[in-house]
């Protein structure tokens, strides 16, 4: 072997031996966070190799604030992370756990919340403005605003009375905001709801097709209609498909708390929606209709809505037909209510019978009010038993 070839054989080698783990060499710095394995117990102290073939040592002092059951878990070779407190002259380095454990608390809160994941947390203690959480080594604060169900209560005393009752108790939440240098760890619980609630809602839509019957219970009414909480996940049911019988409000028919069957009619999977009916689950009135009423038939009816184009009466339960003004009377008329008012009960005769569009025309003036009729009369309906868009659905 040449000369040459000895001199870069032995490069390699050097080259081969600075790759090896014994001689990766990173200079240790002040708030470096180290990972570690125990060489030394004795007394309460602990020496860590931290790689650096300087000896680490962990204070008993820093001990203290360790929660007791990580202390009884250390043990020569465990393998630990630490944070670099101090260098000395000598070279030897003062590292803590507390501070370890804390600076991973630290990520651990960053990395929730960038990923919108949920954790749970003790509440530990109260003040007037929120909860104080125990977050790992960390101490988390959940403002009164975002507690959900909300606190309505005005006076302090009271609040805080409220919050104190929640001490114990173990709240599932979402990190909102993470300030390390300023110490600040903000938690909420109405943002962990709304993304538990979102995960569930993907998850029923997975498994939901059309056409399933699903049960739940109401929990909120609007003047559209009613969301039916199905198990974490809300549908909802229009007004629409509350009932066959028309009606003005949900809260007609409907109450919170309310537990409702229905059938999924929609899902879209994009909106992550889930549209309900509850009335599909009932006989449609409309069923045969075509063959218990026929034009030309003479049957009783109740005005059940007077409206300027003409009035509405029903024929049985479900079943309302059209009289429009044209056909009130033999005579010209200005105003409906001049001739015909809520809850009377008249003769009509069927003019047009449209099962698929639910639509029967009627007429008052070709019906002879002293005809003797066989069909039993409906029982009246109150005066705003119809609605202004059920109205404008029947005359489309």
């Amino acid at each position: 072997m040449s000369d040459y070839e000895e001199i870069a054989s032995d490069d390699e080698s050097f080259a081969k031996l600075l790759k090896q783990e014994a001689y990766d060499y990173v200079p240790v710095q002040r708030g470096d966070l180290r990972k570690g394995v125990i060489t030394a117990l004795w007394d309460d102290n602990i020496i860590v190799d931290i790689g650096s073939k300087q000896d680490a040592f962990i204070p008993p002092r820093d001990l203290e604030s360790v929660p007791p059951e990580i202390r009884e878990g250390l043990h020569v070779g465990s393998a630990i992370h630490v944070l670099i407190r101090r260098i000395l002259e000598d070279g030897s380095v003062i590292v803590s756990l507390a501070d370890a454990l804390q600076e991973g608390d630290w990520l651990r809160a960053i990395e929730l919340m960038e990923r919108d994941e949920v954790v749970e947390c003790p509440v530990i203690d109260v003040n007037r403005g929120g909860l104080l959480v125990s977050f790992g080594q960390l101490t988390g604060f959940v403002p009164a605003s975002s507690l959900y169900p909300p606190l309505h209560v005005r006076k302090e005393e009271d609040r805080i009375e409220k919050f104190r009752r929640l001490e114990g108790q173990v709240l599932t939440l979402k990190v909102v905001e993470v300030n390390r240098r300023r110490h600040r760890l903000i938690l909420s619980q109405r943002e962990a709801r709304i993304i538990l609630q979102q995960r569930q809602l993907e998850t029923l839509i997975e498994h939901l097709h059309v056409g399933d019957q699903v049960h739940g219970r109401v929990h909120t009414l609007t003047e559209f209609g009613a969301f039916v909480d199905l198990g974490g996940a809300d549908g909802l049911v229009h007004i629409s498909e509350i009932t066959w019988k028309p009606i003005r409000s949900p809260r007609e028919v409907l109450h919170v708390g309310k537990e409702v069957d229905a059938v999924v009619i929609r899902i879209d999977k994009t909106k992550k929606q889930i549209a309900l009916s509850m009335k599909q689950l009932e006989p449609n009135p409309w069923d045969g209709v075509g063959e218990r009423f026929r034009p030309g038939d003479v049957v009783q009816a109740v005005i059940t809505n007077v409206r300027p184009f003409g009035a509405f009466a029903r024929l049985e339960e479900g079943i309302d037909g059209l009289i429009h003004i044209s056909q009130l009377s033999n005579q010209q008329v200005k105003s409906p209510k001049d001739i015909i008012h809520v809850s009377d009960v008249v003769n009509v005769r069927v003019l047009e019978v449209n099962e698929r569009k639910q639509r029967i025309s009627l007429s008052l003036r070709q019906a002879p009010q002293w005809e003797e009729v066989t069909t039993e009369a409906p029982s009246p309906a109150p005066e705003d038993d119809l609605t202004e868009d059920v109205v404008a659905d029947n005359i489309e």
